[in-house]
């Protein structure tokens, strides 16, 4: 088993927290919550991110009528 000390174990916790923030955001963007994927992209990195990459968009389109009808 490899010896892992201080280094490797801060530079985990950084990529994790990359991982945290990047899928959060990607979430909120699309309409999810972001406390919820962020959760999820902590435990399951990777994963969570190929799910909100590929997860379609939730919000609310504008109704049709409501633009601006020059």
């Amino acid at each position: 088993m490899p010896n892992i000390g201080a280094p490797e174990l801060l530079f985990i916790l950084v990529m994790e927290l990359v991982f945290v923030g990047l899928v959060a955001w990607l979430a909120a963007k699309k309409g999810y919550s972001a406390v919820v994927w962020g959760i999820l992209g902590f435990f399951f990195s990777w994963i969570a991110l190929v799910i909100v990459l590929v997860l379609p968009d939730h919000r609310q389109a504008p109704p049709d009528g409501d633009a601006a009808a020059g």
